[in-house]
């Protein structure tokens, strides 16, 4: 990734990989670097070398995972170096919008079950491919039946991720992020409470449920993003990308 002879796999599985590909560019930006010495269009070819064909993505080459998390992750390295020419944007909108269940959530594959993470790395997906434009007919996903779905997640107390599931302070994030994307924001700040209840008070940091359960870094990491849309204290999280905003390269 960076502007220098690159040293040779120690292993078969030593590979680029589209998700450590994201985590490392968000780690840069988020720690303050300027992405110069990234290679920006050695990271759009290995982009490209993932693509399937068919607007899906897979992991690191075709024949290894491939689904929604890592059309993400290839949107999203596009937008931070740049450079969108290893995306098929027109096939990429079609396939997120294959993967939209019955009920207007998305799966991870088409045909899959509706989740609250596989919806937000669709809907995420689309708006950077879409740049943040209003939804439209045109852009695959029924955008106002995305909505609805991510609207039916809040129980009253949280946001669950999947109907009939408890509810997770990590899908404050995942399905408030692809609310915001799709210009419903005015959904999402009813989250606060059961957010804040997730808290441990006595180790520090969030957990997946309330009541004194274990606090993780994801669920703080996720806590803490969801909050920063409503709390000033707070740097604002971009729904798009989940790094902070100000930390961002221009567009």
């Amino acid at each position: 990734m960076y502007k220098r002879q690159a040293a040779a796999p120690a292993h078969d599985l030593d590979r680029p990989h589209l998700a450590m590909t994201y985590t490392a560019l968000a780690t840069l930006l988020t720690l303050g670097d300027d992405l110069g010495r990234v290679d920006g269009a050695a990271v759009a070819r290995g982009v490209g070398r993932a693509a399937a064909g068919d607007g899906s993505f897979a992991a690191a080459a075709v024949g290894c995972e491939r689904d929604l998390r890592f059309v993400f992750c290839a949107c999203a390295v596009s937008r931070l170096v740049g450079d969108f020419s290893g995306v098929d944007a027109a096939a990429t909108l079609r396939h997120i919008g294959a993967c939209q269940a019955y009920d207007g959530g998305l799966g991870l594959a088409p045909g899959g079950e509706s989740h609250g993470g596989s919806t937000y790395c669709g809907i995420a997906a689309r708006a950077l491919l879409l740049d943040g434009a209003p939804a439209t007919a045109a852009a695959g996903a029924d955008a106002d039946a995305a909505v609805t779905w991510c609207a039916r997640r809040h129980d009253g107390r949280g946001v669950v991720g999947r109907t009939n599931k408890l509810p997770d302070s990590c899908y404050a994030y995942w399905v408030g992020a692809a609310l915001r994307c799709l210009g419903a924001r005015h959904l999402v700040d009813t989250t606060v409470p059961f957010v804040l209840s997730c808290e441990n008070r006595k180790m520090g940091g969030f957990a997946k449920y309330p009541e004194d359960t274990p606090p993780d870094l994801l669920h703080a990491f996720y806590s803490l993003s969801s909050l920063s849309w409503t709390d000033p204290r707070f740097r604002a999280v971009d729904p798009m990308l989940g790094i902070c905003a100000h930390r961002l390269p221009p567009r």
